[in-house]
């Protein structure tokens, strides 16, 4: 055959033998395929997916709910498959499991799931299960002082399903290998509010936010529903940076934070969502109390304990005692002033070692952050950290912090270390932590818990009174706090924090804004038209700014009216930002941030269409002061027809290059990997193989001294497709 393909003239010879090539190598390749291909997947690829309806379920899933898991497995067919141990574990897990991973730092699932022991996937590899989400009651575990670190899936906390996958490898040896991190869930709070009709398809908002604004978000949907009304608003309980992060990352619809809250970490990677910060309340850092102090009695020999509630502090004391948390009462900075001016700290009988309940410590907060940076500028040298070696930085300033870990001498390094408010609620109403002051003791005892003035309120703690700059020693109350929002500053996000230099009157140093973030980004449906989703966003923040102001729970303070005026100015950047649409802009002239109605006078904004004529007019040809003129039908057309009229010409040669190209380096390759092949083996090339090599180095000599000519071509192809 050979032969009979050189008698033919040089260049079909060339071009046959190319094409004989290509089909050996596209055969060859195939065969590779079948015994390399699947162990290269199985090298990149995960060995096995999550069904979407699985992920979907579990981002929507409550406590006591029942979710359906369904894994596929991305492994060849017939590959013997078993899933064993699953249980619930902490995310992110902490280290890299190992064997017994879910006696080490998880929690065995038990009868919350209808895997067999046993398990092996059908003959598809694939793997039905259902499970259920530790319901209220056990979803923290294990029980008290089996483990350093409790595991919890309540509401808000960050959990994973974790099992073991087993799979025969080739060889016929097992495999085991954990998964702890492929269904990570977040449980939301319990079942819909009692009185609202589950929401309606679309028709509510996603909230991400924290556990401080719970009882509000009840109020303000118990309100929202009023006779059998659907619910319109779902809120998930989590710290303000995980509800920041959550949303960076394109999950939910709204996220609530203080003012601050976007100061740390990293920018959003998703451009597609700018958050407009809207103000809903005020809120404020303070330092509540955990204490009994010996109060008179009608036995003076027994006296009878009473809670301290008067506790008063000046910035530096406030600096002294948290650079300091665990120091005994009447040394430390108790001595240096606090015990004269606080007769009731003063008449403990015992110098029992306080401390700044390390509950606080854990997580990143901006209410750390606020709290640090209040310090650093009104602490003066008590917001230091001691000159110990127990201590990270000895005698260095402490400055501004997130996390307030820092603050734990090293030798306490053992103490449970979690922020979130249900854990604080836990070991506040269950006495007999050692070093708490939880029980009633006769002598006295004395604590102090760093958390926000919502959730002193909804613990029943008192607070301390914290001097302000002009002096004043003060509570956080509404007068209070809404006194200081008239000296705070605006950050580069639009959103305000307060000035510790602010000399304003009767003014609580460590309030905050708490804000609604939502996307100026308009919500459309494929017609690039405002969906149920996106009305819903501005019903919702319109009322939160209006009339939910008189549903704020306990603790928190409703806007004042210059803040009530700044709310109603963002919620109309809220959804205003016209999308790009194909053919120009939305239809109606963009989806609408809000109405017209001020919400000081108490009107609230009805966020439909008012007021967006200008904002999808100002999207359109914003780059520079070009004039633009109205994208039109027959505009459209005409662009098209001149487009379709262009020819660009082919340079010369291009018509052979096209064909010769992939041609070739098929060629070379084979002969390559062929010639390799012989070679390694240490056999000779076979005749064949050296004359298709000669005649292919001929064919490449005569595609040389021809390669100019092959540019006339061009023009009968040209020609042709004119024709």
């Amino acid at each position: 055959m050979l032969r009979s393909m050189l008698r033919l003239r040089r260049p079909a010879a060339v071009l046959l033998l190319m094409c004989c090539m290509m089909t050996m190598s596209l055969v060859s390749g195939a065969s590779a395929g079948v015994l390399s291909g699947k162990a290269t997947a199985r090298a990149a690829d995960p060995p096995f997916q999550v069904a979407r309806e699985t992920l979907a379920q579990l981002a929507g899933a409550r406590p006591g709910d029942r979710v359906e898991v369904v894994l596929q497995s991305t492994l060849p067919a017939g590959t013997i498959l078993r899933l064993e141990t699953l249980a619930f574990c902490p995310v992110p897990y902490p280290g890299t499991p190992g064997p017994g991973y879910e006696q080490v730092a998880c929690a065995v699932t038990g009868g919350m799931s209808d895997m067999p022991p046993n398990f092996y996937s059908d003959p598809n590899g694939r793997f039905e299960f259902t499970m259920t989400i530790p319901p209220e009651g056990a979803n923290v575990f294990p029980p008290a002082g089996q483990r350093e670190r409790e595991v919890s899936c309540a509401p808000g906390r960050a959990c994973s399903l974790a099992f073991t996958l087993l799979h025969l490898v080739p060889g016929g040896k097992a495999e085991r290998v954990p998964f702890v991190d492929s269904l990570k869930f977040t449980p939301k709070a319990a079942g819909a509010v009692e009185g609202c009709k589950p929401p309606e398809g679309d028709r509510y908002v996603d909230a991400l936010g924290p556990h401080r604004l719970t009882e509000s978000e009840v109020g303000w949907v118990v309100d929202r529903c009023g006779s059998g009304a659907r619910q319109d608003l779902d809120y998930t309980a989590m710290d303000d940076v995980e509800a920041r992060d959550s949303f960076r990352g394109g999950e939910g619809d709204v996220f609530f934070g203080a003012g601050g809250v976007m100061a740390e970490g990293e920018k959003p990677k998703d451009a597609g969502r700018t958050p407009v910060p809207v103000p809903v309340a005020l809120n404020a850092q303070v330092l509540a109390i955990a204490g009994k102090y010996p109060a008179s009695s009608s036995t003076p020999s027994s006296p009878r304990p009473a809670p301290v509630t008067d506790v008063r502090l000046t910035a530096e004391q406030f600096a002294d005692i948290l650079a300091r948390p665990i120091t005994s009462i009447k040394d430390g900075p108790y001595a240096g002033g606090i015990l004269a001016a606080n007769p009731q700290i003063a008449a403990i009988q015992t110098n029992q070692r306080s401390r700044v309940s390390t509950l606080a410590y854990a997580t990143p907060e901006v209410g750390h952050w606020l709290t640090s940076r209040f310090l650093s500028a009104r602490g003066g040298t008590a917001w230091r950290y001691p000159d110990a070696p127990q201590y990270d930085r000895p005698g260095a300033p402490i400055g501004e912090l997130w996390r307030l870990e820092s603050l734990n001498p090293k030798d306490t390094a053992g103490l449970i270390l979690a922020g979130d408010r249900v854990s604080l609620g836990k070991a506040l109403t269950e006495p007999g932590v050692e070093g708490e002051c939880l029980d009633a003791r006769p002598k006295g005892c004395l604590n102090f818990v760093l958390t926000d003035a919502a959730t002193a309120a909804a613990l029943r703690l008192p607070v301390a009174r914290i001097e302000n700059a002009p002096g004043e020693f003060v509570a956080p109350t509404a007068q209070s706090m809404q006194a200081a929002a008239g000296g705070m500053k605006k950050r580069p996000d639009g959103d305000l924090v307060t000035d510790a230099a602010a000399r304003n009157p009767g003014a609580y140093p460590l309030t905050f804004v708490e804000y609604a973030w939502a996307p100026a980004e308009a919500k459309v449906d494929g017609q690039c038209r405002p969906t149920a989703k996106q009305k819903a966003v501005n019903d919702v923040l319109s009322y939160l700014v209006a009339n939910g102001q008189n549903k704020l729970s306990g603790g928190l303070a409703p806007l004042p009216s210059g803040l009530r005026k700044t709310a109603g100015d963002a919620l109309r950047k809220v959804g205003s930002k016209a999308p790009r649409c194909p053919g120009g802009t939305p239809d109606g002239g963009g989806p609408g941030g809000g109405g017209t109605a001020d919400p000081a006078a108490g009107g609230g904004l009805t966020g439909d269409a008012a007021g967006t004529a200008g904002a999808a007019g100002a999207g359109a040809g914003a780059a520079g002061d070009h004039p633009t003129r109205p994208v039109t039908a027959g505009g459209r057309q005409n662009a098209l027809r001149v487009a379709n009229d262009t020819k660009i010409p082919l340079f010369a040669g291009m018509a052979a290059l096209v064909l010769i190209i992939p041609l070739g380096a098929l060629v070379l390759t084979n002969a390559l990997t062929s010639g390799t092949a012989y070679g390694s083996s240490g056999r000779a090339w076979p005749p064949w193989l050296v004359r298709a090599l000669k005649a292919t180095a001929a064919g490449a000599v005569w595609l040389r001294t021809r390669a100019g000519q092959a540019g006339q071509w061009a023009p009968r192809l040209r020609q042709r497709g004119k024709a």
